[in-house]
């Protein structure tokens, strides 16, 4: 099985791919998961993106409440736009400290989609399209290892791994995740409502004018702000001419 959590797109393309290449494995969206689910499972591949060099919040509330039976076999393969610092580490913590078997974890390079720091953009097209381009092989490398059982740790921590996952990362959580800068452009929005159906929490509700409200639950992922063609959705003034991300349907 293949436990999902996508936001912009690129771990649902990874996934995807990883489906078709390990003998046709079911994708579960992270969030649907149950107890009765995860039972009986011989293996299941947790793809998610990287968010502040960390396991995403969402995703860790979700493992916190399930029980693993010791003899599943778990692998992680964590999307990022350079590096993913402890991100593996703190995944094996959390799988094991619910009765998991921690196996292999792996890490995938894709287009960067987060903005919010001064400094931070997507990449240029040139380096999206390299991205995408490398992305087969190394799927099929990560498919690979998981098919034959490896048990190895093939991602890219970048540099100062601590410091950016046990440091920074709760500096970030605590004060860079907020909802609440959200907003939509009036003179801009177009109350087409695609900023309420990409969000994979179910964040954003539309108002009488069709006006995107955003909730408290939400992921800081960005990808309403990604998908809004006429880039009315904004994040306080850190999304101003900050590029946009749209993954392609397919590798």
């Amino acid at each position: 099985m293949i436990a999902l959590f996508s936001a912009t797109g690129n771990s649902r393309l990874v996934a995807r791919s990883l489906a078709i290449l390990i003998a046709n494995e079911p994708i579960i969206p992270i969030l649907t998961l149950t107890q009765d689910m995860v039972e009986g499972q011989d293996r299941i591949i947790w793809v998610f993106p990287v968010h502040a060099w960390g396991v995403p919040g969402v995703v860790e509330d979700v493992i916190g409440r399930l029980n693993f039976p010791p003899a599943t076999k778990h692998y992680m393969v964590a999307t990022c736009g350079d590096d993913i610092g402890h991100t593996d580490r703190i995944w094996r913590q959390l799988i094991e400290s619910r009765g998991g078997t921690t196996v292999g974890a792996f890490s995938i390079r894709m287009p960067n989609t987060y903005v919010l720091l001064p400094g931070m953009d997507t990449d240029s097209d040139s380096v999206a399209a390299g991205k995408l381009l490398d992305a087969p092989s190394r799927i099929e490398f990560i498919a690979k290892a998981i098919r034959h059982g490896m048990a190895i740790t093939d991602i890219q921590p970048g540099a100062l791994p601590w410091l950016k996952s046990r440091l920074i990362r709760p500096f970030f959580r605590r004060f860079l995740m907020s909802p609440k800068p959200f907003h939509a452009d009036p003179s801009r929005c177009a109350g087409c409502g695609r900023c309420a159906k990409a969000c994979p929490l179910d964040n954003i509700t539309l108002d009488t004018e069709k006006h995107p409200q955003w909730g408290d639950r939400c992921a800081t992922c960005l990808a309403c702000f990604h998908v809004c063609s006429s880039h009315a959705v904004e994040y306080g003034g850190r999304t101003r001419r900050k590029g946009q991300y749209i993954a392609p349907k397919s590798l």
